[in-house]
């Protein structure tokens, strides 16, 4: 049985875009186009501070083997059950050898609120 048949939450991958544009600063700010998808979320690391507080909770991020990451993966961000999670890896395409076949992308992410 395979990662990806339970990938199956609805989430929203909001996708850096490729040309950031400078403020008036002149620090590059960042813009996101936002793609509904499936994503599945699972414990990793924890450094919670008090019951249902998730605030730097770090947790792995799983997508389907076909879902597009973008030109700058790390810039993503990954909107779930209302919480906004930031990438802290780069997400891997993760190859299944019994399969022959990318299974999945994988991904440490962070909450951000």
């Amino acid at each position: 049985m395979s990662l990806s048949q339970f990938i199956n939450r609805p989430c929203t991958l909001k996708r850096a875009s490729s040309n950031a544009t400078a403020n008036a600063y002149g620090d590059e700010a960042t813009t996101y186009t936002d793609v509904s998808t499936v994503c599945e979320l699972q414990g990793h690391l924890s450094d919670e501070q008090g019951e249902g507080d998730i605030s730097g909770s770090t947790r792995r991020a799983f997508f389907l083997p076909d879902e597009n990451m973008g030109s700058k993966p790390s810039l993503n961000r990954l909107v779930l059950d209302g919480v906004t999670w930031e990438f802290v890896s780069r997400p891997d395409h993760v190859w299944d050898p019994l399969q022959g076949v990318y299974d999945h992308w994988a991904a440490e992410v962070k909450a951000t609120e």
